[in-house]
Parts: structure tokens; C-alpha cells; sequence
């Protein structure tokens, strides 16, 4: 739901209206605090999250202190503010990749009233390594591997072949027809040609080719909304 939306919902309860159109107003508060602690929920997660593997932090490590995340993104929140509408800080909390800024309103962060909740923002992830904000939907937050999904886009890495090791194994102890019925078991979009292909790559001692990897992965029906960069890198 847009923050608009939700304008228009607190405004008819404060002008009134049919007696069956609270029933519907309730319903959609109700929705805009499931939101809410939707979004707050998953955001504290992420200092739980399992670690992400040393693909990043080798030889770089998180070099943007907290603070001067907290400056970064509290620069770029009075750039954005218009019409009056100000933004505060909700938390931050310290991911492999960087900091993830959570913020709303400044009267919902002063009050925690959910009417003041905007629905439909981003957080904010400043990279650890060159201070660039990112926007990153709720939606992909939750996602378990959003940071490699960010890795992926922003940051060049080639996700882990899963595949790769069993169809070593199964070609070390059962041969080349053994390994090619298990590749094409469990990487149904290859074509035969591309399977063979595959397949001598490893036979070669080689990694298969990336557009091969990325046929035998398994993707979401729907992708997840984009992480875009919306300021940065800093000096």
C-alpha cells in the first residue's frame, strides 16, 4: 500500500462516512500495522542471518564506520525530504556487506504511531567498502540471500556452481553416462548439446561456462524487486 493510500484511510476516519465503511478502514489499519511489524521484523533479523561466506570481506573488510554511515544516510534523507515531510533514523545494524539504515517518518520514529508509518519504503544499505547507499525493497530484504544477490549485481561476483561438486563425484565413481543422467536430472533447462558441454568442461579440469551455471540454478517464479544504487561512492 502507498503512503498516499494510507493518507486517504486515516483522513476518512477523521471525516466519518457510511456506517460499513469502518469495518473496511479497520481492515486496512490492520494491514498497515502487519506492515509494520512486518518490515521492523525482518529488519532486526538481520544480525541473525547466517554468515555470508568470505566472498566480500577478503582482503577489504567493512572500512565505513557506523557513524559515518549514520552520516551518509541522514545527508541524503534532508535531500529527499519535500513538502514538509521530514525522515529519521530507525537503526542500523552491521551486515558483511555494510550497514543497513532502517528509517521512516520523523513523527513515526518520535511517536511509533503506525498512522505516521510510510508504507512502501526501502532501507538503506551503505557499502562497507566505498560508502555507497543502496535502496533495498523489503521484499528482497527478507530474502535470505539478498546480500549475494547485491554481491551479484554491484559487486561482480559469480555465484557458487551448486551443481559443480556432485557432478564431479558422481563423474569420479560412476563415469561420464552416470554424470550426464544426474546433470540433466537436476538442470532440466540445459538442452542435451549444453549438458555435453558442461560436462567436458569438468572432464577438462575446468569450470563450465557462466551462461551454462546459470541455466542449471533455481530461480524464483517471481524475481525479487531490484537493489538500486542511489548515491556514491563517497570520497
Amino acid at each position: 500500500m502507498s503512503k498516499s493510500a494510507a493518507q486517504v484511510i486515516w483522513a476518512a476516519d477523521a471525516q466519518g462516512g457510511h456506517p460499513g465503511e469502518k469495518y473496511i478502514r479497520q481492515a486496512l489499519r490492520t494491514m498497515i500495522l502487519s506492515s509494520t511489524a512486518v518490515k521492523m521484523r525482518s529488519f532486526y533479523q538481520l544480525s541473525h542471518q547466517a554468515p555470508l561466506a568470505p566472498i566480500y570481506t577478503q582482503g577489504r573488510g567493512v572500512k565505513i564506520s557506523k557513524a559515518r554511515a549514520e552520516e551518509l544516510v541522514k545527508a541524503l534523507l534532508f535531500e529527499i525530504q519535500k513538502d514538509g515531510q521530514e525522515f529519521a533514523i530507525l537503526g542500523i545494524k552491521e551486515t558483511p556487506v555494510g550497514w543497513v539504515v532502517a528509517w521512516n517518518s520523523a513523527e513515526y520514529a518520535r511517536s511509533a504511531n503506525a498512522e505516521h508509518f510510510l508504507i512502501g519504503g526501502a532501507s538503506y544499505l551503505v557499502d562497507g567498502s566505498d560508502g555507497s547507499i543502496y535502496a533495498i525493497p523489503g521484499d528482497t530484504m527478507r530474502l535470505e540471500d539478498w546480500q549475494t544477490i547485491f554481491l551479484e549485481e554491484f559487486k561482480g561476483l559469480r555465484r557458487p556452481d551448486a551443481l559443480l561438486d556432485s557432478v564431479q563425484k558422481t563423474l569420479q565413481s560412476d563415469g561420464r553416462i552416470a554424470a550426464l543422467r544426474h546433470l540433466r536430472k537436476n538442470a532440466t533447462s540445459l538442452s542435451l548439446a549444453q549438458a555435453k558441454e558442461y560436462l567436458q568442461a569438468v572432464e577438462q579440469g575446468n569450470d563450465p561456462a557462466e551462461e551454462l551455471v546459470h541455466l542449471t540454478r533455481k530461480y524464483e517464479s517471481l524475481p525479487p524487486l531490484p537493489i538500486r544504487r542511489v548515491s556514491g561512492p563517497v570520497d
